[in-house]
């Protein structure tokens, strides 16, 4: 099976969370990489994760939550624009719904 994706449209690098020790990186539509780092500032194995928006705009890490958060500045098909939150499960490699979301938010070109 080949897996096809765009590159982003909104390159982020060096989205990095101090406080949880990732680097996360939106280089692909539909795909967040992330990098844990560990404690001497080496590079662990780096994993891939679905994201179901593809037309991601902006993408953050937030800061003061228990477990790794991110924040989404995405548009829909109809152009609306949406900000979103998601936990990031190391363990499980994969992206839990996060502490909330806006729906419909701006019209406008912003970002995080």
């Amino acid at each position: 099976m080949t897996l096809y994706s765009k590159h982003s449209r909104a390159l982020t690098l060096g989205n990095f969370c101090q406080e949880r020790r990732l680097i996360g990186l939106h280089l692909y539509d539909g795909f967040f990489k992330v990098i844990p780092v560990d404690s001497k500032g080496q590079l662990k194995d780096a994993f891939n994760i679905r994201l179901e928006e593809l037309q991601v705009l902006d993408i953050q890490f937030l800061h003061g939550f228990a477990n790794p958060t991110i924040v989404l500045l995405y548009q829909d098909p109809k152009e609306m624009r949406h900000v979103k939150t998601y936990e990031i499960s190391i363990k499980d490699k994969d992206l839990v719904p996060g502490p909330w979301h806006q729906t419909g938010t701006l019209s406008q070109k912003y970002s995080l």
